[in-house]
């Protein structure tokens, strides 16, 4: 900027006082009145968008109410789906590792009692065996 002004400078003969440009407008000719005036129909033939009704605004407004609606319902659905399915894979697998525990000690439980049965039962073939032996040698 302080070269341009030092060339406008340069340009000015030695007894040329330089002034600034003055701010205000000058008045406005017929040929930028007509040009303005061309625009200004120019602007005027352009079809201007209309405001809705109110009507269509709340028309517009219920629609939008309503498609956000379903999609936070489907996400909302689709959430609480993975979230639901999850609990209840823990759940099973709780109640599935329960189940082993019970039929696990149940083995255990009917493998003591054959035994048992089994020594009851050899005891009482040796308490029989014994009384027919008496029996027999009396």
């Amino acid at each position: 900027m302080i070269t341009s002004n030092s060339s406008s400078k340069e340009k000015l003969n030695a007894y040329q006082r330089w002034e600034m440009n003055s701010f205000e407008t000058p008045d406005l000719t017929t040929e930028t009145q007509e040009a303005e005036a061309e625009i200004s129909i120019k602007i005027d033939e352009q079809p201007q968008a209309s405001l809705p009704a109110a009507e269509e605004v709340a028309a517009i407004f219920q629609r939008a109410k309503e498609e956000g609606y379903a999609a936070g319902l489907q996400e909302g659905n689709a959430a609480g789906y993975v979230e639901g399915r999850k609990i209840a894979e823990i759940e099973v697998k709780a109640e599935v590792a329960r189940i082993q525990a019970l039929l696990s000690k149940l083995d255990q439980d009917l493998h003591e009692m054959d035994q048992q049965v089994a020594d009851n039962l050899l005891e009482l073939a040796i308490a029989l065996a014994k009384k027919v032996v008496t029996q027999a040698l009396k």
